[in-house]
């Protein structure tokens, strides 16, 4: 039951008042001061003050277009309604509203345009909005030190996300790197990061516990802590901390717990491989192959995982099927050396040495594939010349005595040198 107030608001809106009406529609639409919550009802209210002129409406009813909430959802129709509010009015929210709905249609050139205006007229979302598209030249030309200046902006503003990439900007990590005229801080890095952390950004708190545990840039190393922030971005699914967090229960290392849990790590990296993480796969996969007292054998799942990452292109873990194929480990691993030379070439193409090795010995000996001393040589030199010593032995032996190449005394005694220098 409403109250008077609120029940003279209702009478005073069927009467034609356009603020009545936006009072109405909004606490109807949001279910606040008494009115019960009903987005259809709130939407006829909302349209009525929004076509009367009053601007938070025309915003809001742009907004319920846009998500289909109490009316069928028509985006272009949204549009206009934000459009009307940003341009004939100037308010950054609709022009933010306006520029995100761009941006989801793949108009990326129209919604920097109106990140950019709402940024300026103070709007700190979209402040991380245009900072983002300035960073990676999304639509738009890149200009990565005016794009970590908007992002200051939205973090010193409270803007979670632009707290934690800011911080990364500072760190100076990945993409970040070189930012011609930007001023580095791992200090203020921290700051920044832990500030997202403490708002439960999923990244800033993984970011924070691999600062925490390493004690980058002069932070407070802290292990202990590092592994409670470590584990709450995988309990928030935060993928790469999934398989981090599973590492460090794996190896029981780096001071942040006492001793191993592999049943709590093979959990944690099976989430994680789970999810399409690469390296968990492979670590899965690594992990369950023996066994131990707490952790059953799991040599389907091991197969299965390898495979997995294998098909993604994940060198490891192609090396890493390569290898058990070539022996055999198990029913679930027949020795399949044709396979495994297919493997091993795969990774040997991608210039992984070991696989280069490998493959041009079993080349050179038949295993798995038909003799060939030219593609033999051609990999051995390959390897030797990346500075494997077994590599340089065998290239240097078959030069050494023509085995299927034209013999070369000298160079064979130079790579033998380069061999035994290196210990082979």
């Amino acid at each position: 039951m409403l109250n008077q107030n609120n029940q003279n608001a209702v009478q005073s809106a069927f009467q034609g008042n356009v603020n009545a009406a936006a009072y109405v529609g909004f606490n109807l639409w949001k279910g606040l001061d008494g009115f019960q919550k009903d987005s259809q009802e709130a939407a006829k209210f909302v349209k009525f003050a929004a076509d009367g002129g009053h601007v938070n409406s025309i915003n809001v009813y742009g907004f319920m277009l846009d998500k289909g909430d109490g009316v069928p959802q028509n985006k272009q129709e949204a549009l206009n309604y934000y459009k009307i509010a940003a341009d004939q009015y100037s308010d950054p929210n609709a022009m933010f509203n306006y520029a995100l709905t761009q941006k989801s249609l793949n108009n990326r050139q129209e919604a920097a345009v109106y990140f950019k205006k709402a940024a300026d007229a103070g709007q700190l979302h979209a402040c991380s909005s245009y900072g983002l598209m300035l960073l990676n030249g999304d639509g738009i030309q890149m200009d990565k030190l005016q794009g970590a200046n908007y992002l200051k902006r939205a973090a010193d503003g409270g803007v979670a996300n632009a707290m934690g990439i800011y911080g990364n900007i500072l760190r100076g990590v990945g993409q970040y790197s070189n930012i011609n005229g930007f001023t580095y801080s791992k200090t203020e890095a921290f700051k920044y990061i832990q500030q997202a952390a403490n708002k439960g950004l999923p990244q800033s708190l993984y970011d924070l516990g691999m600062m925490l545990k390493d004690g980058e840039g002069g932070c407070p190393k802290n292990p202990k802590e590092a592994i409670v922030y470590i584990k709450q971005a995988a309990d928030k699914g935060f993928i790469p901390a999934m398989n981090q967090y599973g590492i460090i229960m794996w190896t029981g290392k780096q001071g942040c717990v006492d001793y191993p849990n592999l049943v709590e790590a093979a959990t944690y990296l099976q989430m994680g491989a789970d999810r399409g993480h690469l390296e968990a796969m492979n670590n899965y996969a690594i992990l369950v192959k023996d066994g131990t007292n707490d952790l059953p054998q799991n040599l389907e799942h091991t197969v299965k995982y390898l495979r997995m990452a294998a098909s993604k292109g994940y060198i490891p873990s192609i090396i890493n099927l390569a290898n058990l194929l070539y022996s055999g480990y198990g029913e679930a691993f027949p020795q399949n050396q044709a396979e495994a030379a297919m493997y091993y070439k795969q990774a040997a193409d991608k210039n992984q040495v070991y696989a280069i090795q490998v493959y041009g010995a079993m080349l050179r000996d038949g295993i798995g594939v038909q003799v060939d001393k030219n593609q033999a040589a051609f990999y051995l030199k390959k390897a030797a010349d990346m500075g494997h010593g077994y590599a340089m032995l065998d290239y240097g032996l078959m030069l050494k005595t023509g085995d299927g190449i034209p013999q070369d005394k000298k160079e064979a005694a130079a790579y033998l040198k380069k061999s035994a220098d290196a210990g082979y």
